[in-house]
Parts: C-alpha cells; sequence; structure tokens
C-alpha cells in the first residue's frame, strides 16, 4: 500500500483527532500505533514526534535510517524494532561474534 504525502497526513490527523478525542473523555493517550507495510511519498516520520504518549510503533523498513534516527531522539520511551541501534535477532539464534550476545549488529559476522 503506497500513500501520498497528503494521505498520510489526512490518516495521521485523523488518528491525532482520535486521541485528542479520547483525553478529552478522559480516555487513555494514543499508547500503540501500527503503520505497518504504509509508504509515505515523502518518506517523513516528523508527523508522528507529537505522539508523546506513544509508547509502542510497528512500521516497515520503508523510511531513511535518518527519519528512524530522529524518531529515536523524538520519542526516546518507544519501542519499534526500527529505532534500535542494531535489531535483536536473538529470537532466531543468531548471535553477534564478537559480544557473543543474541543482539546482531550490522556488518558483524554471524555464529549460530
Amino acid at each position: 500500500m503506497s500513500l501520498s504525502l497528503d494521505e498520510f497526513r489526512k490518516q495521521l490527523q485523523e488518528v491525532l483527532l482520535a486521541a485528542q478525542e479520547q483525553d478529552r473523555q478522559a480516555g487513555p493517550r494514543l499508547r500503540w500505533l501500527l503503520l505497518g507495510a504504509i509508504h509515505v511519498a515523502a518518506g517523513c516520520l516528523r508527523p508522528l514526534g507529537k505522539l508523546k504518549a506513544l509508547r509502542w510503533i510497528g512500521l516497515g523498513n520503508f523510511f531513511d535510517v535518518s527519519e528512524f534516527a530522529w524518531l529515536a531522539a523524538a520519542l526516546p520511551d518507544v519501542m519499534s524494532d526500527w529505532t534500535k541501534p542494531c535489531p535483536d535477532l536473538g529470537h532466531l539464534g543468531i548471535r553477534c561474534k564478537k559480544c557473543r550476545t543474541h543482539a546482531m549488529p550490522q556488518n558483524l559476522s554471524i555464529q549460530n
């Protein structure tokens, strides 16, 4: 699914308005967001920086590394596979050859 920047902004605005309405009704703030395979023509994650209560976000790997880095800095409490410096591949039994942990830093050899 590919969205233009305007479509992404419209959908994000709808999510933000729904979250604001929940706040007005004393409900929980938006804490979980799954964007999945949504493509954004502009490739920008900056509108998500307003979601200060967010704790988990599901994103596809369709954005530049600088966008993931910006998101990690803007929302440090958010958990996401793409806002970590390296993916944890422990569930696959893959270990880092250098430190022998389950984390698999990029550009290092794999040892099972």
